[in-house]
């Protein structure tokens, strides 16, 4: 799972109060093995850990400036070891907070089968489409040398903010051989738009997204099922709605 759950600072609506709820809710529902979050404030991690931390752990929750990251991983320590972990920085970007990769290698408990999955949060404007470039390029980079590093499927989960159509997100699927997941998933429960107003409906008359899971077509994972979580309660949550998929992992 992707899921940008909004800071509070951002937007003076988005209190925490029943927000906090829906999150929680969200993960306990779905229960997915990684979720990669973002804009995981500071006052968001003792709520999670209190709500789902009896199932879920965060890789970690400070960055290497010993700040909150706003970029993390939660994972579910019934099905999932975490086997080593990592962070970051690009090059350019707004903050160190909040424009980082956060990555984890992670374990099967059910199969012993090893995976990379990591979040991110590229920098968001129209001035700074310069320095979503520069991270695209370097997120292809980084990704190229996690599987030097261990030869396992990765996926590159996260708020791109770039639509499939943008010279920055289309840069990145060049350099990194990655493909988005929605086009190859075997079954589409539904791909649209995931950034909405707060509290309003999600537009699905169009079939990009800010939000992406994508991963290494070399490997070869299969993609079984994909899906944009619009639920009601999932809309009040935040101003993004998570993206969800089910796969099979590369033999």
């Amino acid at each position: 799972m992707s899921f940008n759950i909004l800071s509070e600072e951002w937007d003076a609506r988005a209190v925490m109060e029943g927000r906090d709820i829906r999150v929680s809710a969200v993960l306990l529902n779905y229960l997915p093995d990684v979720a990669a979050l973002q804009e995981v404030s500071n006052k968001w991690y003792p709520i999670l850990e209190t709500n789902v931390g009896g199932i879920y752990k965060f890789t970690r929750t400070k960055n290497l400036h010993r700040e909150g990251t706003y970029t993390t991983l939660i994972y579910n320590t019934q099905t999932t070891k975490l086997i080593e972990e990592g962070l970051e920085y690009y090059s350019v970007g707004n903050s160190k907070r909040l424009r980082s990769i956060v990555w984890g290698l992670f374990e099967s408990i059910a199969t012993g089968e090893r995976y990379v999955v990591f979040s991110t949060h590229w920098d968001v404007g129209a001035e700074r489409q310069w320095m979503r470039m520069t991270e695209a390029k370097e997120m292809a980079d980084f990704c190229q040398s996690l599987y030097d590093k261990y030869k396992v499927d990765i996926f590159a989960c996260g708020d791109y903010n770039a639509s499939e159509s943008t010279e920055e997100y289309q840069t990145f699927i060049k350099e990194s051989g990655f493909v988005d997941a929605k086009n190859s998933a075997k079954h589409i429960n539904r791909a649209c738009k995931t950034y909405h107003t707060l509290f309003e409906s999600v537009s699905t008359s169009t079939y990009e997204s800010i939000d992406h899971i994508t991963f290494m077509e070399q490997t070869k994972p299969k993609v079984l099922y994909y899906n944009t979580l619009i639920a009601e309660y999932i809309i009040d949550a935040s101003d993004h709605t998570p993206i969800y998929i089910d796969i099979k992992l590369a033999k």
